[in-house]
């Protein structure tokens, strides 16, 4: 359900194979998105960048808020884009909307020295 590149969405997720994800990895990135959603059309460039420039220090799941609707509904997702950074399960940042992805790497670079 990993995924290499940001472009694509990962397939569907029930919330208990999400919480066995979030907590399998030590530092998860979880996008919210959607196809129709031209910010997050812009973001997915940035996220790809990221997994290319740091993708050992974090895992990144892509989600389709559309097609994982009961999961978003469950984690209160009402914007999109919405990332939420996870180390160990837990949610230490989150973001709505558009996002330079040198802040993103900031707080991923944050979870890792915690």
């Amino acid at each position: 359900v990993m995924l290499k590149s940001s472009s694509e969405f990962t397939s569907e997720v029930s919330i208990s194979a999400f919480q066995e994800l979030i907590k399998s990895e030590d530092i998860v990135l979880v996008d919210f998105g959607a196809k129709w959603c031209t910010p997050c059309k812009i973001l997915a460039p940035r996220l790809d960048e990221l997994v290319k420039e740091m993708g050992d220090d974090f895992k990144l799941i892509k989600l389709d808020s559309d097609r994982d609707s009961k999961l978003a509904q469950s984690m209160n997702i009402t914007s999109l884009p919405t990332l939420l950074l996870y180390k160990n399960g837990v949610v230490i940042w989150k973001n709505v909307g558009l996002i330079e992805k040198e802040l993103i790497a900031q707080q991923i670079n944050l979870a890792i020295s915690k």
